[in-house]
């Protein structure tokens, strides 16, 4: 599914978004409708508990790698997850260009691990924790309308 035809489904309700290092998480967060809290848990590395805190007061979108774990461990339940599918080549590029391009090298170890703990929620997710799912592909072509 593109940018546009996730934009076009009823996102209320709180929603994590998902995806790896450089695939457009905290872009495509900043496209959907408020909520009370956006949370880019990347700000949150390490203190899971003070996200799992913040998820307790209100509606929320909440993006970045550590929902993985989050997920995977059942730490949460949210309505809609959005995992946000990138080319690998468009990643690399971000991060040569905008972000630690020497960080390049730990990418696949990260996607794994990422991947693995995903892997390991759809194994165990209870039938009706399960959320609503969009996988979207980030073309890095979307600009929304003025």
């Amino acid at each position: 599914m593109t940018i546009s035809e996730l934009l076009a489904h009823d996102l209320s309700g709180n929603i994590a978004v998902i995806g790896y290092a450089a695939s457009g998480k905290s872009y495509i967060s900043e496209l959907l409708p408020r909520h009370d809290h956006l949370i880019h848990t990347d700000f949150h590395i390490g203190y899971p508990d003070d996200v799992i805190g913040i998820l307790s007061m209100g509606s929320y979108i909440v993006e970045g790698i550590m929902c993985y774990e989050l997920l995977g461990h059942h730490l949460f339940t949210p309505d809609i997850v959005i995992e946000v599918e990138a080319p690998r080549h468009q990643r690399e590029r971000i991060y040569r260009h905008e972000r630690e391009a020497e960080k390049l090298k730990y990418i696949p170890k990260f996607d794994r691990k990422c991947q693995s703990l995903l892997n390991e929620y759809h194994l165990t997710v209870k039938p009706d924790d399960k959320p609503i799912w969009y996988t979207v592909e980030n073309t890095f072509d979307y600009a929304p309308e003025k």
